[in-house]
C-alpha cells in the first residue's frame, strides 16, 4: 500500500478537527486528505492537541538535512463517543 507520509499543517480554517500544535505551517496534499477524512466522519485529529517542544514533535529527520517532519503518526479520536478510533503509524 505504502506510506501515507501526511503533514498536517496549522491552517486557521481546520480548527475543527486538529489541534493548533502541528509542526508544520501548512498541510501537504495527504495532509490534507486526512483532514477531509476527520472532517466526514466526525474525529478529530488528537496528536496536535496538546503542546510539545519543538524536539519532541518531529518524528522523522531527512537525511543528509536539518529538515524535521512530523508524518509518522497520528490517533483520531471519535468526537461523538470520545474513544480513540484510527491510529495510524507508518
Amino acid at each position: 500500500m505504502g506510506d501515507f507520509n501526511a503533514k498536517v499543517g496549522r491552517e486557521e480554517c481546520r480548527h475543527k478537527v486538529l489541534g493548533k500544535y502541528s509542526l508544520h505551517e501548512h498541510s501537504n496534499e495527504n495532509g490534507s486528505f486526512l483532514v477531509q477524512f476527520a472532517i466526514r466522519n466526525n474525529f478529530y485529529i488528537k496528536s496536535t492537541i496538546f503542546p510539545h517542544k519543538t524536539i519532541h514533535m518531529g518524528t522523522w529527520k531527512i537525511p543528509v538535512s536539518m529538515e524535521v517532519n512530523q508524518i509518522i503518526s497520528y490517533r483520531l479520536l471519535d468526537l461523538v463517543n470520545g474513544l480513540t478510533v484510527c491510529l495510524i503509524n507508518e
